[in-house]
């Protein structure tokens, strides 16, 4: 089966009633950040359904795509969301050779509840940067949406990682600081966001402009939010090609 015929279908349309409640919860604070319907498809059958703890206990489920390279990239979703939304850049990094790990972060798809603390995400990516490791990849990309790119910083700033890539990311969310982190962030750093997609933009613009060492910023045209971009006809392949430029040969 080849790589092309195991793409991840994410739903493509928000129910209104989906949509009013985004309305109704945008009133400010962290209350407002996006949230995403996820879509009922499941993983591709190619992929190991797996799981790790983090280091507070909370059991988190990913999917592993593995290959033959020292290179991984590890997905993190936005809030609302799921692994499976991250199909598209999936079957891209596959493309080009690199084994991919996606996984829900505590509260979301299959991960447990763990109390439903979004202040702790970061964790859950940290225990998903530690599987890649022991599973034996030495290069560690991230590519984090959303909520999922503000952890990415944070665990940036604390291990030392191949490169991430931060989509339509606030600068802080539920206590984790992304741009107090980027002082400590040495790594190589991709930062896409949609024109229209405020306050979201001025953020990925900021951090950019924070960022210390290799940066680059890519603004895409319309308004979606995270790995919406990845659905939307007009920012997938740029979206897309943003990424897979910056990560290079695997």
């Amino acid at each position: 089966m080849s790589v092309r015929s195991i793409r991840l279908a994410c739903g493509a349309l928000v129910t209104a009633a989906a949509m009013f409640a985004a309305a109704a919860c945008a009133g400010g604070g962290e209350d407002a950040f996006p949230t995403a319907v996820p879509s009922p498809t499941q993983p591709p059958p190619a992929s190991e359904r797996v799981t790790f703890e983090t280091a507070d206990g909370v059991r988190i489920a990913a999917s592993l795509w593995p290959a033959d390279s020292p290179s991984i990239v590890v997905f993190a979703h936005m809030r609302g969301s799921d692994r499976r939304a991250w199909g598209p850049a999936v079957e891209r990094a596959l493309d080009r050779g690199f084994a991919a790990l996606a996984f829900d972060f505590r509260g979301h798809g299959e991960s447990a509840d763990g109390d439903a603390d979004l202040g702790k995400i970061d964790l859950d990516l940290e225990a998903a940067v530690a599987y890649a490791r022991q599973r034996g990849y030495a290069r560690v990309y991230v590519v984090g949406a959303s909520m999922g790119g503000t952890a990415a910083l944070a665990v940036a700033a604390r291990q030392d990682l191949a490169g991430v890539v931060v989509m339509s990311s606030p600068e802080a969310f539920e206590g984790i600081d992304a741009r107090a982190a980027l002082s400590s962030v040495r790594e190589p750093l991709l930062f896409i966001a949609a024109t229209g997609d405020q306050p979201y933009r001025r953020a990925v613009e900021a951090m950019h402009e924070a960022a210390l060492g290799t940066k680059r910023l890519v603004l895409v045209p319309g308004n979606d939010h995270g790995t919406d971009l990845l659905e939307n006809r007009q920012t997938r392949d740029e979206t897309l090609d943003a990424i897979m430029s910056f990560l290079g040969v695997p």
